[in-house]
């Protein structure tokens, strides 16, 4: 460009449209925009069918697979209905209960048989824990091997005979002691085992426990102090309003035998709603266009959020239907989860149409490989310029306030495309004035690269304006300038 100095910036972008969709992003360096107008030196609209066939071909080089997709995925939980429906059934020791060993693995026992079919694992439970034990978070079994030399409450240990302490749905759950209480005897003769011997407490995410008094609690060796201040003089009232588990280490050596059992246990949702914390799904380009990769990259995301809410949520692929399936909990009279997708696209890869928002009533479509075979060249070819003669003109305009709103959309025209022979549409090129510019302001709290919207519009047969919608996929190849607002070519 004859024009440009050494001050004026080149900014070449590339940019997916969505099928159905008339907007795209580009990307300016924030340090770009002070005093100076923008406009398009080239700009195109490439059907996404000539991807395909690329792929198809098996033309692409190893590098296109290097290329990443990135889209953060968020699970959010909506607890709804009565909250003494959350969970129905409240546990009351039954009278054979005499030692703390045996309200532990009844407790536990329970909680796990009672769980609604939307937890993954237990609201709540018991383990235990030695103050001589530590590094245990990668292996606890070892750790308290090595921690009792090989002594377990004066007998030798086995994993076999000592392990497998905790409920099913435990089972991989890290951090947690899985060995088995130490039976009756063992525990009383062993007095230096039992000055270092510790019950814990684990509160599920996003939960409310009531016990209906302290007692069991205190002599289990905990004290009313650990939960938080109390509203009720009896009742205690544990809330875990985070989204990972909430440990809590007794103060003291239980008891052996409980002078009292007697106590009703509830659990409640802590919140009305509760969100996971954003994961970011990272997958190449070639992974992308797989299905089946896509899904268990996806899914091991998913599985992290659902964790984090204590739910049943997976995604798979089901081959014979071609269709990405979400396993939604049949309880929606208790909860309604709802998976966030950062980017749309990624939502229209998985056949769910373009939307941030998919939740049990959204409808699963049937979704192809990206790289299917028996392409046509021909074919492709023919389409795409199909395509765009019957689409016949498009304007390119900075985004409005009013998204839906076309009014005055001439006067911020910053370019035209037409149909090319090549089965692309094409910017024209301005030879006797001056390029349509328009001045891009940042917004408040900015960052080092400022995402602008530019609107795609159609004018139609009858010389109506309305958005610019294709029903498959396009990309949106240009170069976006700016030149400083004294140059003369915008004078």
């Amino acid at each position: 460009m004859s024009s440009s100095s050494s001050s004026d910036y080149l900014i070449p972008f590339r940019s997916f449209l969505p099928a159905e969709s008339s907007t795209f992003e580009v990307p300016v360096p924030l340090r770009y925009l002070d005093g100076r107008k923008f406009h398009f030196e080239n700009l195109s609209i490439n059907p996404q069918l000539f991807n395909k066939a690329a792929a198809g071909y098996g033309v692409e080089a190893q590098e296109e697979g290097l290329v990443f997709y990135r889209s953060d995925v968020r699970l959010d939980c909506d607890y709804v209905g009565e909250k003494k429906n959350f969970f129905p059934s409240s546990y009351k020791p039954s009278s054979a209960v005499a030692k703390a060993r045996d309200f532990v693995q009844e407790f536990n026992a329970f909680f796990e048989r009672e769980k609604p079919d939307f937890m993954k694992r237990c609201p709540l439970f018991f383990d235990w824990t030695d103050l001589r034990i530590v590094d245990a978070e990668a292996d606890y079994a070892a750790a308290a091997a090595k921690a009792y030399d090989q002594v377990w409450f004066n007998e030798t240990f086995s994993l076999d005979e000592h392990g497998n302490g905790l409920p099913e749905s435990l089972k991989t759950m890290r951090g947690v002691n899985h060995l088995q209480y130490p039976a009756d005897g063992k525990f009383s003769v062993a007095q230096m085992n039992e000055e270092k011997f510790r019950i814990r407490l684990f509160v599920a995410p996003f939960v409310k426990a009531t016990f209906s008094v302290l007692g069991p609690l205190q002599e289990l060796g905990f004290t009313a102090s650990q939960f938080g201040e109390q509203s009720a003089k009896r009742q205690i009232t544990i809330v875990n309003s985070e989204p990972f588990y909430t440990e809590f280490t007794a103060l003291t050596a239980p008891k052996i035998e409980l002078s009292s059992t007697v106590c009703t246990v509830n659990v409640l949702p802590a919140e009305t709603a509760a969100s996971s914390f954003s994961r970011t799904l990272e997958i190449s380009a070639k992974d992308f266009k797989d299905n089946a990769a896509l899904a268990s990259q996806l899914n091991a995301k998913i599985g992290e959020c659902a964790d984090e809410l204590n739910v049943n949520f997976s995604l798979k692929y089901n081959e014979s239907e071609k269709k990405f399936l979400f396993s939604f909990p049949s309880s929606q009279d208790r909860i309604v989860l709802s998976l966030h997708l950062q980017k749309p696209e990624l939502s229209l890869r998985l056949g769910y149409f373009h939307t941030n928002l998919i939740q049990k009533e959204s409808e699963a479509h049937e979704v192809k490989d990206g790289g299917s075979s028996g392409v046509s060249e021909t074919d492709v070819f023919n389409k795409c310029k199909a395509l765009c003669f019957d689409t016949g003109l498009v304007l390119c305009t900075l985004d409005q306030m009013s998204s839906n709103s076309t009014s005055g959309v001439l006067d911020a025209c910053l370019a035209s495309l037409f149909p090319h022979k090549s089965g692309v549409m094409r910017m024209t090129k301005y030879r006797s004035c001056p390029p349509p510019g328009v001045v891009l302001t940042s917004f408040s709290g900015s960052s080092a690269e400022v995402l602008f919207t530019f609107r795609l519009l159609r004018i139609y047969d009858n010389q109506e304006i309305r958005k610019f919608a294709w029903k498959d996929g396009a990309f949106v190849d240009g170069t976006l300038v700016g030149i400083r607002k004294e140059n003369k070519q915008f004078q």
